[in-house]
């Protein structure tokens, strides 16, 4: 698994975000990263996005 480093902007937060992961899934429609620094804010904030 290759490892790599992200940083991504949210709507409505101040500040861009800044994680470490591994790629563990990579084909024609996309990728999927195992976040390896997922802090419980992060989490938190990043649920409350996709689920909602």
């Amino acid at each position: 698994m290759k490892g790599v480093r992200i940083v991504f902007s949210i709507p409505g937060q101040k500040m861009p975000f800044k994680l470490a992961g591994k790629i563990v899934r990579m084909d024609p429609t996309g990728m999927t990263i195992r976040s390896e620094d997922l802090s419980p804010d992060l989490k938190e904030i990043l649920d409350d996005m996709i689920w909602k």
